[in-house]
């Protein structure tokens, strides 16, 4: 089994940024300000991962084939959409006493 470091992003963008965030610290004397520059990068970085995610599964999704019977449900619900809609337009139509 192969530890693949796509499989993994979380875990690599945390080593990543804690050694960014001890050699800064500890070597460069980054003060509390920088650090928290730094936790701020790694925030969005993280919200790009979980956003790439989100988009893989919604790709997924997308590409899955539709059972027939959700495809005739989704019809039956748009056509009842419809006739309500006539209805509406019916009912705005008419004067009101």
């Amino acid at each position: 089994m192969k530890f693949r470091i796509l499989d993994h992003p979380y875990a690599i963008t945390n080593i990543v940024f804690i050694a960014i965030g001890v050699f800064g610290g500890w070597y460069q004397g980054w003060d509390g300000t920088t650090l928290a520059f730094v936790l701020g990068l790694y925030l969005v970085v993280v919200i790009g991962i979980r956003l790439d995610e989100l988009q893989q599964q919604v790709d997924h999704c997308n590409r899955a084939p539709a059972d027939p019977r959700v495809l005739e449900k989704m019809a039956q619900l748009e056509e009842r959409l419809a006739q309500i809609d006539e209805k509406l337009d019916r009912a705005m139509k008419q004067p009101h006493s």
